[in-house]
């Protein structure tokens, strides 16, 4: 079990940091579907016991490891996640494309409601006269 100290030099760590941590926690004991970490409980693990008595959105712990997953996994890595809010390192190349078909099913779902907005705005304010 890590020391007070321990944790609040994970307390103190960077972005780099954190995704390490991160990388290692899921490599070693998180690999696979079967042995997926909940979200509240990677917290803990990452940023210690006090990390986790705020659970909402407000959270800046939860809010750091999340942001440091996204860049983890823009930079490629298979980081997983279901709806129940629970991470694992991809065992599988199925399991790849399945966390990959979620990310481009939300995208597509966040384009069309950009492209849906704009219409609903041209058609409210009316065409933008251009300047050049």
């Amino acid at each position: 079990m890590p020391t007070t100290e321990q944790f609040d030099n994970i307390r103190k760590m960077d972005r780099t940091q954190i995704k390490a941590h991160i990388l290692l926690l899921l490599k070693c004991r998180h690999f696979g579907h079967d042995c997926l970490i909940n979200k509240w409980d990677m917290v803990q693990e990452i940023f210690g016991s006090d990390a986790t008595q705020d659970r909402t959105y407000n959270n800046t712990n939860e809010r750091r490891m999340r942001l440091a997953i996204a860049e983890l996994r823009k930079a490629g890595y298979p980081i997983c996640s279901d709806s129940a809010g629970g991470y694992w390192y991809a065992g599988t190349l199925d399991e790849v494309l399945a966390a990959a078909g979620e990310l481009e099913a939300r995208a597509k779902d966040l384009f069309e409601t950009a492209e849906a907005m704009k219409q609903k705005a041209r058609l409210e304010f009316g065409p933008q006269m251009k300047l050049i």
